[in-house]
Parts: structure tokens; sequence; C-alpha cells
């Protein structure tokens, strides 16, 4: 693997892992999946990414970009062997315009981390369940959700312009900071969803929001799953913006009770956890409506 000295040219030896521990420990994800890369490439710059993608296109080298590796799918493992590009350590947050309503990061940010620097004024409001390990460059390529969905939308509803690095190198820089622009291909959107097969995102710029004024959270108890599925089709039917919905059936039920040692009655089939936000008075008339659809 001649490569090898070449990487170590560009970002130093001690960023280029080539020992069978080390590759080992990227050859897994939150999967059940494995992949064993060839070497493991830590990057720390937009101009590293750029070379070391150079070198792989001339060589016809496989890479595969990765952040934090949360992945449940082995979106990020090396299936046929190559490289795996690491951007773990871009995890610097560049700016925060408030103001403005956008911040810049780097991909390696965790999203935890964005939002605890946000705090308290403003949020960034994708919340996948892995949030406090989740990078932003990950939940990017994959277009990352969580509970929040229902409401705020996915990531890509939140990237407003990216740096890429193409796989012969070349650097792009498209989207806008403005709120609102119809400036050509929207090439944004297109880098956002393609898991890294498009390009290595190197930046982002991404949109947020003013921390809601009041939050309010409620537990519905039903007797089975179409009670419950009834309730929640009549809170949304009725126009209230509930800001997370959540479900949990009997067997869930169970598996909660036993770990967490609860004693929810068996008599109740099905749990609604849901979250509502906005303007004080607003959510509280709304929680008075969710209480009489949930008792109809």
């Amino acid at each position: 693997m001649d490569y090898i000295q070449e990487l170590i040219k560009i970002v130093g030896e001690k960023n280029v892992k080539t020992d069978q521990i080390e590759r080992l420990c990227h050859s897994r994800d939150m999967s059940v999946h494995e992949g064993i890369p060839d070497a493991v490439v830590f990057a720390k710059t937009t101009e590293e990414v750029s070379k070391i993608l150079k070198l792989a296109y001339e060589n016809e080298i496989k890479v595969i970009p990765r952040g934090s590796g949360t992945s449940t799918t082995g979106a990020v493992l090396p299936c046929f062997g190559g490289i795996i590009l690491d951007v773990s350590r871009m995890n610097k947050i560049k700016e925060i315009h408030r103001k403005d309503g956008y911040a810049v990061v780097e991909p390696g940010v965790i999203c935890q981390q964005l939002n605890n620097a946000l705090a308290p004024t403003h949020f960034f409001p994708p919340d996948p369940g892995s949030a406090t390990i989740a990078s932003i460059g990950g939940m990017v390529s994959t277009n990352a959700s969580g509970n929040r969905a229902i409401k705020y939308g996915t990531t890509k509803d939140y990237v407003m312009a990216l740096e890429v690095v193409l796989a012969d190198g070349r650097i792009l820089r498209t989207g806008s900071t403005a709120p609102k622009t119809s400036a050509g291909y929207d090439l944004v959107h297109l880098f956002s969803r393609a898991e890294g097969t498009l390009g290595v995102i190197t930046e982002v710029t991404v949109k947020i929001l003013p921390m809601p004024e009041y939050i309010a959270f409620a537990q519905l108890w039903f007797s089975d799953v179409e009670d419950a599925g009834k309730a929640a089709e009549g809170i949304l039917g009725a126009g209230i913006p509930l800001s997370s919905c959540e479900i949990l059936d009997r067997l869930s039920i169970e598996v909660v009770n036993k770990a967490m040692g609860l004693n929810i009655p068996e008599n109740v089939g099905c749990i609604l956890f849901i979250e509502i936000d906005g303007n004080k008075q607003a959510v509280k008339e709304n929680i008075e409506k969710i209480n009489r659809i949930a008792k109809e």
C-alpha cells in the first residue's frame, strides 16, 4: 500500500492508522454489520480532505467518510476495504449568528454540543435519539430526525449552505444564508441525504430557531393501540401543533416496567407521550383541548 506514505505526508503519521486494533475499532457502527478498512485517516481541515480525496481518486482507492459512527445501518462501514476518512476531529463551531438565525459548524460537531452553545436563547431543532453523540455531518448526510420532526421537520430543513469536497478533490461551496433564494440548482439538498456518495461535507451552515417560551409534556394512557391512534388522529386533526408525539405499545411498556422498575398497570395497553411548545397561554389552551379529545 504505497499510498500510505502519501497519506502520512498529508496529515502526519499520528493521523494515519493501519494497525489491526485501530482498523477493528472502525469496523463497526451501531448496527450488526462489520467492514474492516485498509487504513483509517483523521483529517482536520478542508484542505487535508481535498488532498486525501485527490490521492484516492488518482489511485482508484475507495473512501468512506465517517463522523461519530452512530449509524444503525452499516452506512459508514467499508464493505470492500478502502480508507475510512474520519472527520470527527473537525469539530469546531465556527460562527453563531443568533440575530440572523444561523450557525456555521464543522462536520464533527456533535448535535448536543451545538445546542449547548446555543442555549438558553436558541436551539437546533433536529433531535435524533443519538443527539448526544451524533455528528452534524452525519445528520446532514442521512437527513436524521427525531421525535420533534412532527412539528419541526428533519435535518434537511435546517441546512442552508454546505462546503463539500468532491471525489476528485475539488472544493465546492453551495447554498446561502439568505432566508429565501431561487438562484440556481438546489445542490444543498442534493448533498443532504446522499450519505457521502457525492462528496465529503466539510462545513455546514445550519438554521437555528429561538427557544420556545413554554414547553409542556403529557402522558395519555389508553386500553389499546387503536384508542391511542384515534386520540392522536383527533389531536393532529384539530390543528394542535404538537412538537413531539411518541407511542408505547404493551410490549414496550413491559420492557420499560422491567428495565426501570415501574409499575404501569396491566390494563394500560398503550401510552402516548406528547410535547407541545410555544406561547404559554396558547400551550395551556391546547393542553385543555388535548384532554377533551383524549376523553372522547
